[in-house]
């Protein structure tokens, strides 16, 4: 049994990626008979909350007032803990500002640590690289970890770009929900053809750049929807776009029976209503025009069997392989887009080998699995291999060793 310790500045009430993959690696490590403590400041109020009751022990803290003096009373917290019962290690949901808070902590307990960066800290353009301070942390944090779990090539770069890791290394991308392998297919909420695309609806999700490509494609594809879910402050932006390019706007689902052909934006959508969505759509669309560190909505899509179409941006490429399981275009070229999705409409085999191979290309990465793998990074940790003395693993993605990853290093994503 391992004792584990979580220090993350993420809410696990709210609705998003990074806190799902908290929540499932935390369950299984629990379920699996391990002492599993999170450390997080609880959410405010607000939207995008879900109701979650965790199996596994959970304290709070107090959110901080400042990400930069604020942190040394949420050391002092996990250090209680740590006197109650001894972490074996600690793991920091992000190097800013967890990843120093573990550092602090090491340098107080010489407890080992391992640093899982879901991204916003450490891509480019994140407001903590702006400040000196913060950004000698960092690199501190990276320098001294025992281990370093990135969810991308792009965050593993990232991550050598800001300090020079001595630890263990794992290349360990995000995952997909267990209970869809073998699941039926659900019953259809959406009738009709439609691409699917899904997020929270900020600019830099680039779903303004696929309304556009979608407005344009339509001619030629009259019978095809476009469905849009997730909520955010860029929603009503979105709608309005769609309503000055011509096009029907819905902001619902349309019940059974009732005909729809156009832009559909339901917002959050949940359970089988979001499975649904994905299994049936002809393709999926990540639009992305920031550097996305690795969307779960690629793993999601793929493991029904839908083919992603996906802007070139950040872990992206490492999960969405054109010819295989999608396709390419550059971030925010409007004709690109448009060019891939028309052509893939047209061609229904194109689209069905796609479709075939998708689902096997994310096996390896089912949630079970991923926390399995990081599981066996912690462990080896708490071992007690020296950084510095430990061999470089090589990264492993799709393909090439047990996991079903390559194993040959591959050029930097631009």
């Amino acid at each position: 049994m391992l004792r584990i310790g979580i220090v993350t500045n993420y809410h696990l009430r709210k609705i998003g990626g990074a806190e799902a993959a908290i929540d499932r690696l935390a369950t299984f490590w629990h379920e699996a008979g391990h002492d599993v403590r999170l450390i997080s400041a609880p959410t405010g109020r607000g939207e995008n909350q879900r109701h979650w009751q965790p199996a596994y022990e959970c304290i709070d803290i107090k959110r901080p007032r400042s990400t930069r003096f604020g942190l040394g009373r949420i050391t002092r917290t996990v250090l209680r803990c740590h006197r109650e019962r001894a972490f074996d290690v600690l793991l920091a949901s992000d190097v800013y500002w967890p990843g120093h808070v573990a550092h602090a902590f090491w340098r107080q307990t010489g407890a080992r640590y391992v640093l899982w960066s879901h991204g916003s800290d450490v891509m480019h353009g994140s407001r903590f690289l702006k400040k000196p301070l913060v950004r000698r942390r960092m690199e501190q944090a990276i320098e001294h970890a025992h281990g370093l779990a990135c969810i991308s090539r792009y965050i593993r770069d990232r991550l050598h770009s800001l300090g020079r890791p001595g630890g263990i290394e794992r290349i360990i991308p995000n995952g997909w929900p267990d209970e869809w392998a073998g699941a039926a297919k659900p019953r259809r909420v959406f009738q009709g053809a439609y691409l699917f695309a899904m997020g929270r609806m900020v600019r830099l999700k680039g779903f303004q750049t696929l309304i556009e490509a979608y407005a344009r494609l339509r001619a030629n594809h009259p019978g095809v929807s476009l469905v849009i879910a997730g909520d955010g402050e860029y929603r009503d932006a979105l709608i309005a776009q769609a309503a000055t390019l011509g096009l029907p706007v819905a902001t619902r689902l349309p019940a059974e029976g009732e005909p729809f052909c156009g832009v559909c934006m339901p917002g959050m959508v949940r359970g089988e209503a979001k499975r649904s969505l994905v299994c049936h759509a002809e393709l999926g669309v990540c639009p992305s025009i920031r550097q996305e560190p690795m969307a779960l909505v690629l793993f999601e899509m793929l493991a029904c069997g839908t083919p992603v179409v996906a802007s070139r941006v950040g872990g992206t490429p490492d999960i969405v392989r054109p010819g295989v399981n999608g396709e390419w275009f550059a971030a925010g070229d409007i004709g690109q887009l448009t060019d891939v999705l028309s052509g893939l409409l047209a061609n229904w085999s194109r689209r069905k080998q796609l479709a075939d191979r998708a689902a096997a290309s994310v096996a390896p990465y089912r949630w079970s699995q991923v926390a399995q793998r990081h599981l066996e990074l912690l462990d080896e940790v708490s071992r007690g291999t020296q950084p510095g003395a430990m061999e470089r693993q090589r990264e492993v993605m799709v393909r090439g060793d047990a996991h079903g990853c390559p194993t040959e290093r591959l050029s930097p994503v631009a």
